[in-house]
């Protein structure tokens, strides 16, 4: 359950760093490894990663909590 806690904060670490990157470290951080180590290299990989990251997060919350089965 706490990994999925876990997920979701760092998907909204990567929306956040979307608009303010230029405000954190961390936050340039996650958008350094958008622009630079993702294919295709952008800005606009911030919403995928957020995307990926809070439904895989989402769905080991309600796993962890025993409303999903655990081999979905």
């Amino acid at each position: 359950m706490l990994a999925g806690v876990y997920l979701i904060f760092l998907g909204s670490a990567f929306l956040a760093s979307y608009y303010y990157s230029h405000k954190a470290f961390f936050l340039r951080r996650l958008m350094w490894f958008c622009e630079y180590l993702s294919y295709p290299a952008s800005r606009k990989m911030a919403f995928f990663y957020f995307a990926l990251a809070t439904l895989m997060g989402s769905m080991a919350l309600l796993a962890g909590l025993g409303i999903l089965p655990e081999g979905t």
